[in-house]
């Protein structure tokens, strides 16, 4: 099985590494196999001030014609990862996609007790994958997290967590996590943090079934901070 992906983000100069895909526990029955298949993963910063198409109209209607962009040249999404979305965006790209003919099952993970702005819900992490049977659903809430901000009101609100599916018929798992950022006006180090919780993150994904395993996410570290 050969994997491509594709990294969009709205805010790049401020994501640091983006997104990363990497296949891990394939059998050689999958590495055998020369199918190619596309991996969209997004953060699409649904929610915050700065957001250049946090309207939630213009918002799912962007990121469907979007993947019609790579419908079009042969390469429609396996699977596509939203870091920043609101549940009510969730839910209208999940019936935008239906309408224009896409046969996506979703799944949406709040972020702790995290609300988006504007009246539009939940926010947090989502995934949609390609599968016709039930798949196995897991996520995890990192045990490393940031001490609270004076925007927390003294309790924190977005836990960083993990998120994953296994599509039984196609025997591979997806996942989705968005790290914790380095907040310029603190002393504490979350760039540690985020290191630990990537740690946690490639912890947990081998404990998944085997089989493919792809992650989708924002890590908020340099490439040198991620790999080491």
């Amino acid at each position: 099985m050969m994997l491509s992906l594709t990294l969009t983000a709205r805010r790049a100069a401020a994501l640091g590494l983006l997104a990363v895909l990497f296949c891990s526990g394939a059998s050689r029955s999958h590495a055998a196999s020369a199918e190619r298949r596309h991996v969209l993963a997004m953060n699409i910063c649904g929610s915050w001030d700065g957001c250049p198409y946090d309207q939630h109209e213009h918002l799912y209607r962007w990121i469907v014609d979007h993947v019609d962009s790579f419908r079009s040249q042969g390469k429609s999404p396996w699977i596509i990862t939203l870091n920043e979305v609101c549940e009510t965006q969730f839910s209208s790209i999940h019936d935008e996609l239906a309408i224009r003919g896409y046969d996506y099952q979703s799944t949406f993970l709040q972020a702790g007790t995290q609300v988006c702005r504007n009246g539009l819900g939940k926010y947090g992490n989502a995934i949609f994958y390609t599968s016709k049977t039930a798949s196995l659903l897991k996520y995890r809430t990192f045990i490393n997290q940031r001490q609270p901000r004076p925007t927390d009101d003294g309790t924190l609100k977005e836990r960083r967590a993990i998120l994953c599916v296994t599509a039984t018929d196609n025997t591979y798992s997806a996942c989705v996590t968005h790290l914790v950022n380095q907040d310029p006006d603190t002393t504490e180090d979350e760039t540690a943090i985020a290191k630990e919780q990537a740690k946690e993150a490639v912890d947990f994904m081998a404990g998944l079934p085997d089989g493919p395993r792809i992650l989708g996410a924002d890590l908020n570290l340099q490439w040198r901070e991620a790999t080491a």
